[in-house]
């Protein structure tokens, strides 16, 4: 039962040399010589990675899939001049740069600090979260709703900055029904010729209160 074959699947960026080192698996350790729980530990030290499949193949082959964290927005730490990367658990990010990185939504607004590896401690992060993939899962949202950026240091909406410049004070609750209306709003503006300004989704109203530029 020794190693003959160790198959490495990784979705992302890390390179099997890397997940190698970080396990210590290779050719000719014996099959039954470690634990999965023991490989999944070292490999869910890594900040990147969001999950590791392991399968046995007797008699000797060890397959090891990786799955990647993938950053859907950006997060502005206060003292910090670089944003942050987060994934869609809120799991912080080592900061990579790229073109597509910087067009991802930024999160601002937050006060304390973060660990790289580990899940933002604020329970405003679970709810833009939930607007960024909301908007992103469905194609009506994602075409109307551009979102630049989201500040969660108001205590009664998150401020909601689209590309463009629409100001959107977007409340904490129903969110997927007010982004619905949001679009709705959008659409409806650009067929009459109109750019949204500003719109206030916090009032429980037929109708929420617009004003264009």
């Amino acid at each position: 039962f020794r190693i003959q074959h160790l198959e490495i699947i990784c979705d992302g960026n890390l390179r099997e040399e890397q997940i190698r080192e970080y396990t210590g698996l290779r050719e000719g350790l014996n099959l039954f010589a470690f634990s999965f729980s023991d490989i999944e530990e070292r490999l869910g030290k890594v900040p990147n990675v969001e999950s590791v499949e392991l399968e046995r193949e007797l008699p000797s082959t060890l397959y090891v899939r990786v799955k990647e964290r993938v950053p859907v927005a950006r997060i502005m730490i206060k003292n910090y001049k670089i944003p942050r990367l987060l994934d869609r658990y809120g799991v912080v990010l080592p900061p990579r740069s790229s073109a597509s990185l910087a067009r991802l939504p930024l999160i601002k607004g937050l006060e304390s600090d973060v660990r790289i590896g580990a899940p933002v401690e604020n329970r405003d992060i679970d709810t833009v979260l939930e607007i960024v993939a909301l908007c992103e899962s469905k194609r009506y949202l994602q075409t109307y709703i551009p979102i630049d950026s989201l500040d969660i240091k108001y205590s009664d909406f998150i401020d909601m900055r689209l590309t463009g410049g629409t100001r959107v004070k977007m409340p904490r609750y129903r969110l997927s029904p007010k982004l619905q209306e949001l679009a709705t709003i959008i659409k409806m503006a650009g067929e009459q010729g109109k750019r949204v300004k500003e719109v206030d989704l916090t009032l429980e109203s037929p109708k929420a209160p617009v004003r264009y530029y």
